[in-house]
């Protein structure tokens, strides 16, 4: 069940939205009585009780144990037994303000007969030095036969078990840390017999995050925050952070931090009164519930010290050093009843780590005000509270929120002005910082998400952030179903939507619709040529549906699809038939057979030049059909080329051959091979003096080809001759050139030109200053030639003989 108290005054008072649920807080319950049980109370101070052996005295003194104060026996009884004391509430609503007045439970068992007076002092317990503020006496005879009398009372312990905790994931977490170390935390403060805990704990939380933001201590002024009346007063509250971020109390036209030197503290109920300075704004604040210990770690890590809540009993109040690992839960039956400040952790403290407590009873108790607690020891963990703050652009401000699913924050979600943006962190907080003052539309976003409201309209301003901008992340279900022919094939493109949201169906016929909010919707299905059933189709939707599913049938049919050749290219003009109608492909090989009646069908392809695959299609036609393709192979294919010379020139009368049929090139170089069959055929250039690039090619003739082109590289040949002088003598040594290259003679004179290119060339000879006869030689190159033969004319008269006539030798 919901706590409607603590509901109540959070609603009004968070910064956030927080809802209590069972499970989170407790209300704890009286102690346990029977009819056996005396029951006394405050009124019956100075009065005597008998109690019988199997009767139980019950004590029950109003007190405030937030405050440090608590009841405790002046002097050990040597008659009764006692355990520790519980708390209970004085009432449904006081139970909801943490550090409100409670009842404190004395449970006593009669050990022995007898008489004596038993005292009962309010006090802080580690204050012994000071007067009680009460004491209470009754003098208490008691009776009967006990087997075993115990010599002195004893005290019953608590069970020293330790709680549950969860520990959650430390992964880049350190095993120790502490703000107190790095300089952020302030002075330790004292409460006194006020119930203002909470206000301590948001004023000590709010001085850390500007210390470590801006690095300036701030003493803030508590009492600023009893004296608003917004959150609680002496006799309890709750956390006041939206104070310090925009709300205003009474005489107040700004929000932010009130200094103590502004509104000092007095520890009582006194209402403001006239308009205080505001100085440093927070951003945001945010609560968690049953966070595990590494959830913790984290935020502290991220956001400073900690507000936390715990079950403070005579032991925590008489803690004086070491790790307080006694849970006191049981004393307030599961609950909670005093604020703190966590400023960090230590995993190597105690039997499983442990939390450095800021107290607000003053400097004097635990260790200098501080004390070390387990991890969930009496109850701390349940309920955390911190805030968000940093500097921003001067006159601008902050406007925050949370967005939140079944009340657990909801990360990842853009919240925007219109202006600017933010996403929601972890925890579901998102902060638009550096807004200038105006009004602004918000509005929440993620993909198939709905929210409620869908919108805000917030205004920023005057001095005040506005904080409190919540929305909640609406539970949204998905729709699912197929649409499909009437021969059960699924149908792809087609769209079903709701009336707001829409999804097309994939190749298979399947579609889901995301995101659909609770509620009853008439699904439609459409696509163009198409007839569904049902249409509309109804659906309540408040989980998951699928099987919404439709049958769709077209009235007047299409079949579509194109025809190719092997590589691809579309084949035109060819005529394809269901027997009944026929259409002929376009220049790109497509086609469409249009307003055909459902049924099943042969489809044909035809044209006179191919041959096709497959050769046929069997369709069945209730929906429009596409990809009904076919691959053209020509049945009489023509190969098409060009042979060039390396500049590109064509090369005429080369014969191109696939060994069984040949044509040759034009002027041009061009050829086409025609009437070729298909299947694999091996093509060869040839001409004369000529050697080709490349030597043969290598075809699958499914198709006309083209572009089977050959470069004609000239054959290299030989030009030779002899050179002799008048009387047939062969020269040596004279210089033979074609005007590319040139050789010398031999000693018989003779000359080879090798390597010569086809083409026509100018042979000339050449010696000193001797001519020769002819003077030059024009030869035209198309193989080797020789014979080209030179004589000398006549040898220069003047220049000496520098070279060798071969005369017969006569042998006598």
């Amino acid at each position: 069940m919901l706590i409607v108290a603590l509901f109540r005054r959070l609603a009004s008072a968070c910064t956030f939205l927080v809802i209590i649920a069972a499970g989170v807080l407790t209300l704890p319950s009286a102690v346990r009585s029977s009819p056996n049980d005396i029951i006394v109370t405050l009124a019956h101070h100075g009065t005597s009780v008998a109690v019988a052996e199997g009767q139980r005295l019950i004590v029950k003194l109003e007190g405030q144990p937030g405050t440090g104060y608590g009841w405790e026996l002046k002097e050990p009884s040597s008659l009764l037994q006692t355990s520790d004391p519980v708390f209970e509430p004085l009432s449904a609503s006081s139970a909801a303000a943490t550090s409100a007045p409670m009842v404190q439970a004395f449970r006593f068992t009669p050990v022995r007969a007898g008489s004596e007076t038993l005292t009962l002092v309010y006090r802080r317990p580690w204050e012994r030095q000071a007067a009680p503020l009460r004491t209470f006496t009754i003098q208490v005879e008691t009776t009967g036969r006990f087997a075993a009398p115990s010599p002195s009372a004893q005290t019953a312990a608590l069970p020293q078990s330790l709680p549950p905790v969860a520990m959650g994931s430390d992964e880049g977490l350190p095993a120790a840390f502490n703000w107190c170390e790095q300089g952020i935390c302030t002075p330790v403060k004292d409460q006194g017999g006020c119930g203002s805990c909470w206000a301590f704990a948001t004023a000590g939380v709010v001085e850390s995050a500007i210390k470590r933001i801006d690095g300036v201590e701030r003493d803030l002024s508590e009492q600023y925050l009893l004296s608003a009346g917004t959150h609680g007063g002496c006799d309890g509250g709750m956390p006041a952070y939206d104070l310090f971020i925009g709300a205003t109390p009474a005489h107040q036209t700004e929000a932010g931090v009130v200094y103590e030197s502004d509104l000092p503290y007095t520890g009582q109920d006194a209402p403001l009164t006239r308009a205080l300075p505001h100085h440093e704004r927070m951003l945001a604040w945010n609560s968690l519930f049953n966070a595990d210990v590494a959830t913790i770690k984290r935020i502290i890590r991220e956001h400073g010290p900690v507000s936390a809540y715990v079950c403070a009993g005579s032991r925590f109040m008489w803690h004086r050093s070491g790790v307080f690992e006694t849970d006191e839960s049981a004393a307030c039956n599961g609950s909670i009843n005093h604020a703190v400040v966590l400023v960090g952790w230590d995993d190597s403290k105690g039997t499983r780590g442990a939390w450095r407590l800021r107290n607000s009873w003053g400097a004097t108790w635990g260790e200098n005000g501080y004390m070390w607690i387990g991890y969930g020891i009496s109850g701390l963990g349940q309920w955390i509270d911190y805030v968000y703050y940093d500097r921003l652009e001067p006159g601008a401000y902050a406007i925050s929120g949370r967005v939140r699913e079944q009340w657990h924050g909801t990360a990842g979600v853009s919240v925007s002005d219109g202006s600017r943006s933010a996403i929601t962190d972890q925890y579901g907080v998102y902060v638009l910082k550096n807004v200038s003052p105006g009004t602004y539309t918000l509005t929440p976003s993620r993909s198939n998400a709905a929210f409620s409201p869908a919108t805000r309209t917030v205004t920023v301003g005057n001095g005040k952030n506005a904080g409190n901008q919540n929305f909640a992340l609406l539970a949204t279900y998905r729709i699912s179903g197929r649409v499909t022919g009437s021969f059960g094939e699924g149908l792809p493109g087609a769209r079903v939507s709701d009336g707001t949201r829409s999804a097309v169906t994939d190749a298979n016929g399947n579609y889901v619709i995301e995101g659909v909010l609770s509620g009853a919707y008439a699904l439609t299905a459409s696509l163009s040529g198409y007839t569904f059933t049902p249409n509309p189709l109804w659906v309540v939707v408040n989980s998951d549906v699928g099987g919404q599913d439709f049958t769709v049938v077209c009235s007047s049919c299409t079949i579509s699809g194109r025809v190719v050749d092997s590589a691809g290219n579309g084949v035109a003009g060819a005529t394809i038939s269901d027997g009944m109608r026929s259409a002929t492909t376009n220049a790109q090989g497509f086609y469409t057979l249009i307003s055909v009646p459902p049924g099943t069908y042969t489809l044909t392809p035809s044209h006179s030049d191919y041959i096709f695959t497959p050769s046929a299609r069997s369709i069945t036609v209730n929906r429009h059909l596409s990809d009904q393709n076919f691959t053209a192979i020509c049945a009489s294919c023509s190969i098409n080329g060009q042979v060039t010379d390396n500049a590109g020139n064509g090369v005429a009368g080369v014969t191109i051959s696939d060994g069984a049929r040949s044509v040759m090139t034009d002027a041009q170089g061009r050829y086409a091979l025609t009437n070729v069959p298909p299947g694999v055929a091996t093509l060869v250039a040839t001409r004369n003096g000529y050697a080709f690039s490349p030597s043969s090619r290598s075809l699958t003739v499914d198709r006309h080809l083209s572009g089977q082109d050959f470069t004609a590289i000239p054959a290299p040949y030989t030009v030779s001759g002899r050179i002799t002088d008048s009387a047939g003598n062969g020269i040596g040594g004279v210089t033979v050139s074609d005007g590319a290259r040139s050789v010398v003679t031999d000693g018989s004179g003779v000359f080879t030109l090798r390597n010569i290119p086809a083409g026509t060339y100018t042979l000339t000879p050449s010696h000193g200053s001797d001519t020769f006869t002819p003077a030059n030689r024009t030869v035209t190159v198309t193989g080797d030639i020789s014979g080209q033969d030179f004589a000398l004319a006549s040898p220069a008269p003047a220049a000496p003989a520098d070279y060798t006539v071969f005369l017969p030798l006569t042998v006598r």
